[in-house]
């Protein structure tokens, strides 16, 4: 039981080299840290480098073929791609109708479709957010870390450092102007709540990586197509609400110690 912990504390070890060393490039360059920039792209693939350095560490070459191996099991049912593909749509649909009620007057748009050339802007993101960070998030720490505890503590373990993580910014000048406490509290609800969708999502799989790959991606493309004004008022507080109030659904639905049907168990953790 002692080694994967030592590989989970490599994998921080690592991941706080590569996110404070990014987030140091980007001040010391002067630029934003909404620019793209080599920097940028380090940051946002550090989770899944330090999962590729834990695990060169732990177990070598044979270890690196089991971890990236995990990308080869999609064959899953296809209500699971259903939910990671439509829950995020519903839920950005849900707080633009609820900043609608809030403000008395109908959203501008339900739906705001990028331009072409805004196209490869996204795309970048996407990739990084979904293939740069749930090898490490999924792929590696939560099997690790539920083998000592329960997969619902392993899952808020992981959430706690994802949203963590996603304050880099205030390692910048200008992050740091614009992040507000409020700011703060919504990231850590929303990504801990997501953070136990997810890890349902890859337990209830026997450790299907792409059905969380194809969740985060979903996410990332349904916020990116909803109108600002929605994100910059209540939305963002009622989405972190909802992936909040599913996070609790799947707690009450599932077996807390594997957050799977009652007898059936997790995805060991082989690299």
């Amino acid at each position: 039981m002692r080694e994967p912990i030592a590989a989970v504390a490599v994998w921080l070890a690592v991941l706080a080299a590569l996110t404070i060393g990014g987030a140091v490039w980007v001040a010391a360059s002067g630029a934003s840290y909404q620019d793209f920039s080599v920097a940028i792209l380090v940051i946002g693939y550090a989770p899944a480098l330090a999962a590729l350095v834990a695990v060169s560490v732990q177990r070598g070459i044979g270890g690196l073929r089991t971890l990236l191996g995990q990308f080869s099991r999609w064959r899953v049912k296809p209500g699971w791609y259903a939910v990671a593909v439509l829950a995020p749509l519903v839920f950005v649909l849900a707080a633009t109708a609820g900043v609608a009620l809030l403000s008395g007057s109908p959203p501008r748009a339900w739906i705001v479709a990028p331009s072409a050339d805004q196209l490869p802007a996204l795309l970048g993101p996407i990739i990084a957010g979904s293939l740069g960070e749930e090898l490490g998030w999924r792929g590696f720490a939560q099997p690790r870390l539920q083998l000592r505890q329960t997969a619902l503590a392993a899952a808020v373990a992981v959430g706690a450092i994802w949203a963590l993580w996603h304050m880099w910014p205030a390692l910048t000048p200008d992050g740091l102007a614009q992040l507000t406490p409020a700011d703060t509290a919504q990231t850590f609800v929303r990504l801990m709540g997501t953070a136990v969708l997810y890890a349902w999502l890859y337990n209830g799989t026997r450790g299907a990586l792409p059905v969380v790959l194809v969740a985060h991606a979903a996410h990332n493309i349904a916020i990116d197509l909803t109108a600002p004004e929605v994100l910059d008022s209540a939305g963002g507080w009622i989405i972190a609400g909802l992936y909040a109030a599913a996070a609790v659904l799947v707690v009450v639905l599932t077996d807390p110690g594997t957050l799977t049907r009652r007898g059936r168990g997790p995805a060991p953790a082989r690299s």
